[in-house]
């Protein structure tokens, strides 16, 4: 009856509503064929902290000390008192040149001990001083302790960019077996088979700082070509540094002075 009226024009009237609401909806999702709409990117996410140090190649930072913190970790103190974290272990023995990418501290090797960090080797070209004593291999640092670094040989001038050579740690030596040479450090070896001709083994190898140190092939064996102003090559126990138009001999030791 006609009572009835009402009632179905009210639920007309909200099935049209709803009707109306999911087109406008509908639309502002796609167009065209009910494709959807791309969404707006997210906004990037704020860092959680500072990014890490990365020394790249031929960036190797200046490091004017070390500092063992109480929580047994070591960070590199650089120019300007900033501090950079070095993934220390907690057991077992340890390069701290090799953990910290800074080629010029590889052989300072230590472990943490009970007491602190104890030192197992520390090169005779580098000076690791707490204050105004100077340390040795089986002395402890304990936590909280602030260290300086010299360098006393220039073989490990603190800013040699060895570009791909880097991993290989410092000192560097040239090695020569007949037409092949290695540019050996204390974690790896780099081998090059000389072609004819002249070869610059800063290009050969991608590293700048053997930029100009030149060889060629004369009979079956290396021979020195040219050596760049600032890079030393001399055999090992010999003070006199090799000069152009020798021989290679099996080993020498590569050094950088100041220019």
């Amino acid at each position: 009856g006609g009572r009835w009226v009402p009632g179905a024009l009210l639920l007309a009237a909200l099935l049209g509503q709803g009707a109306l609401l999911l087109r406008r909806r509908r639309g502002g999702q796609g167009g065209a064929g009910g494709k959807a709409a791309p969404r707006a990117p997210a906004p990037p996410r704020a860092p959680a902290g500072p990014a890490p140090h990365s020394f790249a190649a031929g960036a190797v930072p200046t490091v004017e000390g070390l500092t063992y913190k109480e929580d047994r970790t070591l960070a590199l103190v650089m120019a300007g008192g900033e501090l950079s974290s070095v993934p220390t272990p907690l057991g077992g023995p340890f390069d701290v040149g090799l953990l910290s990418r800074v080629p010029h501290l590889s052989g300072v090797r230590a472990e943490q001990h009970r007491d602190g960090l104890r030192l197992l080797h520390v090169p005779a070209d580098l000076e690791v001083r707490q204050g105004a004593r100077l340390l040795r291999p089986g002395d402890v640092v304990r936590p909280g302790t602030l260290l300086g670094v010299a360098m006393a040989g220039a073989s490990r001038a603190p800013h040699p960019p060895l570009g791909s050579l880097v991993g290989l740690g410092l000192p560097l030596t040239l090695r020569a077996d007949g037409t092949t040479v290695q540019v050996a450090g204390p974690y790896a070896t780099h081998a090059l088979s000389l072609p004819s001709g002249i070869t610059d083994l800063g290009g050969a190898f991608g590293a700048p700082a053997l930029r100009g140190l030149k060889v060629s092939v004369t009979g079956g064996r290396a021979l020195l070509a040219d050596l760049p102003a600032g890079l030393t090559l001399s055999r090992p126990g010999d003070p006199q540094p090799l000069r152009s138009g020798t021989y290679l001999p099996a080993e020498a030791e590569l050094g950088w002075s100041d220019r």
